[in-house]
């Protein structure tokens, strides 16, 4: 195959996501070394004993973090040896490049047990690393196992969460990650499961919140709040523009990933699969409202959910480029079903490129009003029909779909269908490889006209994965 480069999207990556666990996944970030190192032995595992007017040594440790917490400035580090502490909070900041970082020692997940949790309060550029969070209760209601949140009007920015395991915080209402009304904060390589609420949630009480970014975590099996319980939540109108990448999402009651009434997100390369519980169990739903939309969903699997693979759930403008719907129980794809009374197919009109839509219960792809742009996918039951639907109405050929929305779909150019209904032959759909096998139709037969904001490739493949 002749290709000036490769998608965005690597198969080595990609079988990370989808068969692994990603928690470690990647490089993460160094710890910041321009300041001081301050060390907690509460339990002497290092055999020095501790003593909280000590100099916060290896050798003279401090015995509690709140201690060791006082004594940081800009760039320092506090490293806290394995054993169960109270909770704690920070509520002080460091700088661009000079992080407060608070971690395990080495390789070790000191336990924070009951409480709140752990909270970042009107921070910026604090780093919490790799502890252990559980049975954390609110201090305030909705709030996470670790919680990053405003100090009055001092809204948190630029922190880091990232290689911390959280789970079992069952009081009412408590996720596992919590982040309100902060911007460019990062949540990466945790674990997060079996929490009340939802796993990691972001919100926008009053703050306008943009940038931040959610990748390489693993959330499931959060159920306890039923219908609201999702896996990665986003909510608020002035929640815009955050990064979800990298992610494996399972076994949630409610969605995999809701970007309930928030826009502009980039929503990549995840694996979103068996949200089966009492809520609406869709793979990734976007939108919400008419404020909600205009998102970015590429490169992301989504299988065996109780309703839709993806839902764009009453909100306009958004694009799906190179994705993969099986055996969902509803659509693969269902688009937007109402907007509001202003919109137009120019300023709310979905596209759907280069994605498959495989063996799903209710049909592969749902089209409306405001579907402005559908080609170059692949649909497809083995029952041989493309089961695919314009205004409510199913149609078992992709001719008659385009026939139906008065050859406005499906025909970017010269008036001929682009899409396929065809068996796309993954390696093995029902070990939920979705790799293309060589003798694949989708093989090349993608839209190569830079398609969500990747870079120009001469060919390309429908799904979401690219041949090599």
């Amino acid at each position: 195959m002749d290709r000036s480069i490769y998608r965005l999207m690597g198969l080595g990556l990609a079988f990370i996501l989808a068969f692994s666990s990603i928690a470690n996944a990647g490089a993460a970030p160094a710890l910041a070394a321009t300041g001081k190192t301050y060390i907690v032995d509460k339990n002497n595992i290092g055999g020095n004993g501790c003593n909280n007017t000590w100099a916060g040594t290896l050798a003279k440790p401090l015995c509690s973090i709140p201690r060791g917490v006082a004594k940081l400035k800009p760039g320092d580090t506090l490293l806290v040896r394995r054993g169960t502490y109270p909770a704690f909070e920070v509520k002080k900041s460091g700088a661009a490049g000079k992080y407060i970082t608070v971690a395990g020692y080495k390789t070790e997940r000191p336990l924070i047990k009951g409480g709140a949790g752990i909270k970042l309060i009107g921070t910026a550029y604090v780093r919490i690393r790799q502890f252990e969070v559980i049975n954390a209760s609110a201090n305030g209601d909705y709030m996470g196992g670790i919680t990053v949140t405003p100090s009055g009007s001092i809204n948190p920015h630029h922190n880091i969460i990232e290689k911390n395991k959280v789970h079992h915080n069952t009081a009412k209402n408590m996720s596992g990650i919590k982040i309100a009304d902060g911007s460019f904060n990062k949540v990466l390589r945790n674990v997060v499961y079996n929490n009340y609420f939802a796993g990691i949630r972001v919100v926008s009480n009053s703050a306008a919140m943009t940038g931040n970014e959610i990748g390489f975590n693993r959330v499931y099996n959060h159920t306890l709040a039923g219908g609201d319980s999702d896996g990665i939540g986003l909510y608020g109108e002035k929640l815009t523009h955050t990064n979800i990448h990298d992610n494996t999402v399972y076994g949630n009651s409610d969605d995999g990933i809701d970007t309930w009434n928030t826009s502009g997100n980039i929503i990549n390369r995840n694996v979103v699969y068996n949200q089966n519980g009492v809520g609406d169990g869709n793979g990734i739903k976007v939108g919400g409202t008419a404020s909600g939309g205009h998102n970015i969903v590429k490169n992301n699997v989504a299988y065996n959910n109780k309703s839709n693979g993806f839902h764009s759930n009453r909100s306009g403008g958004n694009v799906y480029y190179n994705n993969v719907a099986y055996n969902n129980k509803g659509w693969g794809f269902q688009d937007v079903e109402r907007v509001s009374s202003s919109c137009t197919l120019l300023t709310c009109g979905g596209k759907f490129i280069n994605n498959i839509g495989y063996n799903n219960g209710k049909g592969n792809f749902a089209a409306g009003k405001y579907t402005a742009v559908a080609h170059n996918n692949l649909w497809f039951s083995d029952s041989g029909g493309a089961k695919v639907s314009y205004n409510y109405k199913v149609y078992s050929s992709l001719l008659a779909f385009y026939k139906a929305s008065g050859k406005r779909l499906d025909n970017p150019n010269n008036g001929n269908l682009s899409s396929l209904q065809v068996n796309p032959k993954f390696v093995s759909a029902i070990k939920f490889n979705f790799k293309l096998q060589a003798v694949s139709p989708a093989i090349d037969k993608g839209d190569p006209a830079n398609p969500g904001q990747v870079k120009a490739i001469r060919r390309v493949d429908i799904g979401a994965f690219e041949a090599p």
